[in-house]
């Protein structure tokens, strides 16, 4: 049989390559997309080496390939749900000899199990690697925790054992126990390496999830869900000691328990809990709780922490004046009011409902203890002066007030309270001087007596030291020990 190209047009092409040359076509197409993807998704495939450079992302930063329009902007609400860069896996912990500071044969060989069972607990911590450092001079990395186990006699044998953070922060915590009470040698060190856990090692990366998780289940007790959201919130700190920022996967997790929880007191705690957490992923599920939910309490608290983490935010602001001009709840407005104000704007608020003519002393207390949160902040010199005015006109604790009573005056326990912290926490001398003349009025209510000795020694102006000594001298009552009077 013979084959004719004579019934083919001039340059056609047999049908057979066209489809062989489509195949190829095809095959190369599909090799291309699947490399492009995988180049996008490629990531790492093992933990960072501890020793190596850290390329963990802190404080939100975004990656050095995103377009520079990206990184010069704040994340969108869309841009929320992908998920954080990749960031630091592991961390090291480096431990130090023994340290003994006893001369009791006794407590040094229960130490040496002690110190025995507590490498051995931290070796059981998921994602560290623990080094074991005989001098410190030799040392050539830099670990992301130090710790150091001592034991000292102090009125008997006592167990020790401290940790310093060296990276992503500064802090000190410590834990120890008296060789009086009942103990085993591991459940010290099981101790220990669980508070160790708890703060400031950082967690597993699932245990967001599983916060949420205990948050979410109305089978648990009201302590466990809320103990849940409690920890929810310190994650982010305890990642950053290791270099890595998990703001987003906390955010995440508290919008879920919102979204999901029908009960308004879990909702409510939620938002307080994240306050200060400070992730744009937030601003939408608050602005729709402020918006749209039916409990006050919820809409209360959405409230606070919108304004007080993103108060600059344009979504955040319109939300604010919204609840300001609609919201049913007086006390919901006052909030969306307070968090609407600048600093300035705050001190003229907290000072002119102070001084206001036309409420009582309690209810100028009770719009500011019971609506606005945050306003201690706010005190100045004139908002102090009206304080003290009030607490002139206080009845002491131990008096009760008539039914017919109605000179509108408050009971000591609802200022002195105020007035205590004003003495120990305001940077203003005038201040300080000021509530120390009025608590000396109130020197019989529990505690007050203490404090005002406690700031005749330390507080840190020589003025108002000598003025609240001068008090006590007027009022017949001698300082306890050391005192002299500057000069």
């Amino acid at each position: 049989m013979t084959f004719s190209n004579k019934k083919r047009p001039h340059g056609a092409i047999r049908m057979s390559v066209v489809i062989v040359l489509a195949l190829v076509v095809a095959v190369v197409t599909v090799a291309f997309l699947s490399s492009r993807n995988g180049s996008q998704r490629s990531g790492p495939t093992e933990p960072l080496s501890v020793d190596g450079p850290d390329t963990s992302v802190q404080s939100g930063r975004s990656s050095p390939d995103a377009p520079a329009d990206a990184r010069a902007s704040t994340p969108s609400t869309a841009e929320a749900v992908h998920a954080p860069p990749p960031a630091k896996l592991r961390f090291t912990v480096a431990i130090g000899p023994r340290v003994l500071e006893t001369t009791d044969r006794a407590t040094a060989l229960a130490f040496q199990s002690i110190y025995v069972a507590l490498l051995d607990e931290l070796r059981s911590v998921p994602n560290l690697d623990l080094v074991e450092v005989r001098n410190s001079a030799d040392r050539e990395f830099a670990p992301d925790f130090e710790l150091r186990a001592y034991v000292e006699s102090r009125d008997g044998p006592s167990f020790h054992v401290s940790w310093l953070a060296t990276r992503g922060g500064v802090g000190k915590w410590s834990a120890s126990i008296a060789s009086s009470v009942p103990w085993t040698a591991v459940a010290v060190a099981r101790d220990a390496t669980q508070a160790l856990r708890l703060f400031p090692f950082p967690p597993e990366v699932s245990r967001p999830v599983e916060l949420e998780a205990v948050a979410l289940d109305a089978n648990r007790s009201t302590e466990e869900r809320f103990a849940a959201l409690t920890e929810l919130k310190t994650i982010p700190q305890r990642f950053a000691f290791v270099g890595r920022d998990e703001r987003r996967v906390v955010a995440v997790a508290a919008a879920d328990i919102v979204a999901n929880s029908v009960d308004p007191e879990v909702r409510g705690r939620t938002w307080t809990a994240m306050r200060k957490v400070d992730d744009p992923y937030l601003i939408e599920p608050l602005t729709d709780s402020v918006l749209h939910d039916d409990a006050e309490l919820v809409r209360l608290e959405a409230v606070r922490t919108l304004g007080s983490s993103f108060g600059r935010d344009a979504k955040a602001i319109a939300a604010l004046e919204y609840a300001l001009v609609h919201d049913l709840s007086a006390q919901v407005r006052d909030n969306a009011r307070w968090e609407s104000l600048d600093e300035d704007e705050r001190r003229a608020y907290v000072a002119g409902t102070l001084l206001r003519d036309d409420l009582s002393d309690p209810e100028r207390l009770e719009l500011l203890t019971a609506d606005v949160s945050g306003f201690r902040g706010f005190i100045d010199p004139r908002a102090a002066q009206a304080l003290v005015a009030i607490s002139s006109r206080a009845r002491p604790s131990n008096e009760e007030s008539a039914p017919e009573d109605g000179s509108g005056r408050v009971n000591a326990t609802e200022i002195v309270p105020l007035l205590m912290e004003l003495l120990t926490d305001s940077s203003s001398d005038e201040i300080r001087s000021a509530v120390a003349s009025a608590l000396m009025r109130h020197r019989g209510e529990a505690g007050v007596q203490v404090a005002l000795q406690q700031a005749a020694r330390q507080d840190p102006s020589p003025q108002v030291r000598a003025q609240i000594a001068f008090l006590f001298r007027r009022a017949g009552v001698n300082l306890p020990g050391p005192f002299q009077a500057p000069r």
